[in-house]
């Protein structure tokens, strides 16, 4: 196992680097690190003297990184996966000022009736996490969740925005190294929150027409929308033919507004796969398997039963939330064709709840 990341901070001049390494070394592991200038000689030392073992190398590489982001130098993540997301020096993590606008879901066979309403648009729905961008020239990108926490981006994607020349803030989702972008928030520090859907994708389309980023078009991809009632169905048509997961509908002169409403709303979402959040509960000794479970109204945890994690995917801690992809739900317990989807670093408690579960029709 090896990972790696690297820091910058602005001091007034070129800034500064830090980097740190986690690596193999005979039997146990050692935690290296650099310092120094931006586009200087990097000073190399240690934070272990010998190699120790997996567990403790992974306590001191997290430890240094997160003294790193809380220190006086407000070091930010540009390279590399950051442990954690951003925290205070009491262990809080740090709100963005953004607030992500969130979705209610709605039946799939509803889509027809916004066909050949002109006051509604659509948009691909990316399976990824919800990640708006915050970015101000000469200093690292930072990512947002969908709770409005500062958290890492990959660092193909921090490489990517850094390239953008004006300040400005996007609403997107990561999927992997790639941010699909499909909303702006605001630019050269102006907010226009309050501008509606329409004239804030006049202002996206700046963007996807920029010189500077077209290097960078298959890390950062803006997002088409659909208006007229052929092409909203073309979208909706070719996501269920080429399984994806579905369509974001958008009213045209809606603002951004944090947050969900109880139910309906500007923006609503339809899946054409069943998924849900779960939190984890259990492993399975000797399995490349875990028990999921949801939360009822009075705070109990309900077990969805057995899930199996892919050779591909690390095998989550208990406590971690993950999300599941399944046909339906047993009104006896557990989930009909489960599939392990990912872990969900950006999820807690309020997002698994028993109210997603999704029962077979009788």
């Amino acid at each position: 196992m090896q990972r790696s990341i690297e820091l910058w901070a602005n001091s007034g001049g070129p800034g500064k680097v830090y980097q740190v390494f986690l690596i193999p070394e005979g039997d146990g592991y050692r935690v290296n690190f650099a310092n120094g200038r931006k586009g200087g000689t990097l000073a190399h030392g240690t934070k272990t003297a010998t190699p120790v073992p997996l567990e403790a190398a992974q306590k001191i590489f997290d430890k240094v990184v997160r003294e790193k982001l809380t220190g006086s130098s407000k070091y930010q993540v540009v390279e590399g996966e950051a442990p954690t997301a951003a925290v205070t020096a009491a262990g809080e993590l740090v709100p963005s000022g953004i607030d992500p606008m969130l979705l209610n879901p709605i039946d799939p066979s509803k889509v027809s009736l916004y066909l050949h309403d002109p006051i509604w648009c659509f948009q691909v729905k990316r399976d990824g996490e919800r990640r708006p961008v915050k970015h101000t020239p000469g200093t690292a990108p930072q990512g947002v969740n969908k709770k409005g926490y500062l958290v890492p981006l990959s660092g193909a994607i921090a490489a990517a925005i850094a390239n953008i020349t004006i300040a400005v803030e996007f609403d997107s989702e990561q999927v992997g190294d790639t941010l699909y972008v499909f909303d702006v928030l605001s630019v050269n520090g102006v907010s226009i929150l309050n501008e509606d859907l329409d004239s804030r994708l006049d202002v996206l389309n700046t963007f996807r027409t920029a010189d500077y980023l077209k290097p960078f078009s298959d890390t950062i991809v803006f997002v088409d929308t659909a208006f007229t009632a052929a092409d909203k169905l073309a979208m909706f048509e070719s996501e269920k033919a080429n399984n994806g997961e579905g369509i974001v509908l958008k009213r045209r002169s809606s603002k951004y507004v944090g947050g969900r409403p109880n139910s309906g709303g500007d923006w609503l979402k339809a899946k054409n796969v069943t998924t849900l959040t779960a939190q984890v509960i259990k492993h399975s000794e000797g399995a490349r398997s875990v028990e999921i479970g949801v939360y009822d109204e009075d705070g109990s945890i309900r077990s969805l039963k057995n899930v199996t994690v892919p050779v591909s995917q690390a095998i989550p801690d208990v406590g971690q939330f993950a999300e599941i992809k399944y046909l339906y739900a047993w009104a006896t317990g557990g989930l009909a064709q489960p599939v392990f989807l990912g872990i969900r670093t950006d999820a807690d408690k309020s997002d698994a709840k028993a109210s997603q579960l999704q029962f077979k029709a009788e």
